[in-house]
């Protein structure tokens, strides 16, 4: 065994972030799944380019907004903290 503290550490700090990164909302995103197909829905009816970028980014706006609130509900009934590593990384990959 090395200095790292062999297999087992390595396991146990794997389990350890993936524990952590319960604190998505599995409910939320599926509400966001179906304000998406709303939003498919309503670009598609829309006669401007405009009106179809106003659609989606108003879509885009409540799906962020869907997102914290509910991640945010569960967090609190876990007590688990919101801004954890693993979501905080989760939320950096949406950025450009």
């Amino acid at each position: 065994m090395g200095n790292d503290g062999g297999p087992e550490v390595s396991i146990r700090r794997s389990m350890e972030r993936a524990v952590a990164f319960t604190t998505m909302s599995g409910r939320g995103q599926i509400a966001i799944g179906g304000l998406g197909l709303v939003a498919a829905l309503a670009a598609m009816r829309t006669t401007t380019d405009g009106q179809w970028l106003t659609v989606w980014l108003c879509a885009a706006v409540l799906a962020v907004a869907v997102s914290l609130w509910t991640n945010r509900l569960k967090a609190m009934r876990l007590d688990l903290p919101l801004w954890s590593g693993p979501s905080q990384r989760f939320a950096l990959g949406f950025c450009p």
